[in-house]
């Protein structure tokens, strides 16, 4: 792939025009009718959202075109944004539905089989990808329409698609997010403990849905997360950023050859990679459910039903899930056009709190592109219990449990021995993309296409909530997402030759177990001594600070 210009501009504005307070709450009435009348045609099995609706967001009468989303006019039609700058527009708006509604699910089928035919007999069309990937967006997302106006129903909305009619699909037609000014307007009254209280409610309700979904891990983790409640606004913007590097990694100690393998790569043929629809039928079966989708607003859930529920599929479904394999197998080698990148891979920006003082951000990725990696990270089980063996025990079973045991024992057989734990800092923003990316062309090739289309050049994530509904971007040049699948993995290949390098120089007598960016490292004074002076000068080269 060739490198691609980063977006012209890196931050702009969603705004609105002042408008009478008689319009916006007729709006918001009509809206709130439509919402009812929506719920009440599709039954029991009706949309669910993840986020309530909110009268303080903006709203739109389809005829009016007086405000801007992200820079552009509301009337700009969404099919017209450069795939760079999509990002800037699908980050405004609200989550998805969770479900498709029942009564939708055939007809909604139809017309993803549809767009999925187009890309597939035209896999270089730039126009056909960005028209699929757009699709859940135009369905799935609740529109400013009002209840007197039924031009965008489920069913004209899947109707317009399928007759390749995308005039109606203005940017200005979706709903957008709560904006931040009218969060704090909110909460101006609530003292801190009771914006605490309320956070706190908020976490125990999203801990029962993941306990109602089987998401045990994850609601325990949850549970324990701090309740600390982070403002969107440009402190916290300035402490995100801070946490990406602004220049490529220069001294990593790769040669000029081995940069232009990775760069010049062609799988052979037999390592290309063929996904078949069975394998995904079972992959999406075991999938994590309630989980934040990407800027494109496609979900599991979403995919689930279009493969259908049926123990036996019928045609259509059988159809779709081809298509859709075939689909999944473009982006698993890589082969989908660099123009259609940013839509692909990248992000919208989350923060958590990492502890009372300090957040992480997260990248919330594209669903797709989660499901192909899913299914490639199968390649690395094998491969991985040999290639790690002994060192690193991040991506094994109960590995930070077996490093304590081995540690404990060890010093009781040798409590003269100095021990050092180090962890890498802010370590999965700053590891050498280029060093992770030559680690997998030396022994895992058949992995490089797709993780070189997400990280052989640079992403952006794109921020939403600030001041004056300021819309931001970072230029992401290093560092895995967080939020990726194959995240730790490409870390843990990345990172690999360190980690092989300081068990060279503790010879036997020494020993170094990692799990992850946090090693453990024991031996004898001067060999200890001989290790740090290593890791300070080589840990840079790594990404490992």
């Amino acid at each position: 792939m060739n490198s691609q210009s980063s977006p012209p501009a890196s931050r702009t504005r969603l705004q609105t025009r002042s408008r009478s307070n008689n319009t916006s709450s007729n709006s918001n009435r009509n809206l709130n009718q439509n919402q009812t009348s929506r719920n009440n045609r599709t039954g029991r099995n009706q949309p669910v959202r993840t986020t309530s609706i909110n009268n303080s967001s903006p709203t739109l009468n389809t005829t009016q075109d007086n405000f801007l989303v992200a820079n552009f006019p509301a009337t700009t039609l969404l099919i017209d944004i450069e795939p760079n700058q999509v990002g800037s527009i699908l980050v405004c708006y609200c989550d998805s539905y969770q479900y498709i509604p029942q009564y939708y699910e055939a007809l909604f089928r139809k017309v993803f089989t549809k767009y999925l035919q187009q890309l597939i007999r035209q896999p270089s069309n730039i126009l056909a990808w960005k028209k699929y990937l757009l699709i859940p967006v135009i369905l799935l997302m609740d529109t400013n329409s009002n209840s007197n106006n039924q031009q965008f129903s489920f069913k004209t909305r899947a109707q317009l698609l399928l007759n390749d009619d995308w005039s109606k699909f203005s940017i200005g037609l979706f709903r957008l997010k709560t904006t931040n000014t009218a969060f704090h307007e909110r909460n101006h009254t609530l003292t801190n403990d009771e914006i605490t209280a309320n956070r706190k409610s908020q976490f125990d309700k999203k801990v029962i849905k993941l306990t109602k979904v089987g998401r045990l891990r994850k609601a325990m983790a949850t549970l324990n997360q701090s309740t600390r409640l982070i403002t969107r606004d440009d402190n916290t913007f300035m402490q995100i950023k801070s946490k990406f590097p602004d220049q490529v990694n220069s001294n990593t100690g790769l040669s000029e050859n081995e940069l232009n393998l990775i760069d010049s790569y062609l799988p052979p043929s037999d390592l290309k990679i063929t996904i078949f629809r069975e394998s995904i039928v079972q992959l999406i079966k075991k999938g994590a459910k309630e989980v934040k989708h990407g800027l494109s607003k496609l979900r599991l859930e979403h995919i689930q039903q279009l493969f259908g529920k049926r123990v036996e599929a019928n045609a259509d479904e059988i159809l779709f899930g081809e298509l859709y394999a075939e689909f999944l197998s473009l982006l698993a080698n890589g082969n989908f056009p660099i123009e259609i990148r940013p839509m692909l891979c990248d992000t919208e920006c989350g923060v958590i709190p990492k502890n009372d003082t300090d957040i992480r951000p997260l990248g919330f990725q594209d669903t797709n592109f989660k499901i192909a990696t899913t299914f490639c990270m199968n390649y690395t089980t094998q491969f991985n219990r040999e290639h790690f063996h002994g060192l690193q025990y991040g991506l094994c079973k109960s590995g930070s449990e077996k490093i304590v045991q081995f540690v404990r024992m060890k010093f009781e057989c040798h409590p003269e021995m100095d021990f050092f734990a180090l962890d890498g800092d802010n370590a999965f923003n700053m590891i050498s993309r280029s060093r992770g990316l030559n680690e997998i062309r030396k022994h895992l090739p058949i992995l490089l296409p797709l993780l070189k289309a997400k990280y052989g050049h640079s992403t952006h994530t794109w921020f939403y909530g600030l001041s004056h509904n300021d819309i931001k971007s970072i230029e992401v040049v290093e560092g895995i997402s967080q939020g990726d699948i194959a995240a730790t993995w490409m870390y843990c290949m990345a990172i690999h030759p360190f980690i092989t390098g300081i068990k060279n120089i503790l010879g036997t007598d020494g020993f170094v177990k990692f799990f992850i960016d946090d090693g453990n490292i024991g031996a004898y004074f001067q060999t200890m001594v001989n290790a740090i002076r290593y890791i300070q000068d080589e840990g840079p080269k790594y990404g490992f600070h």
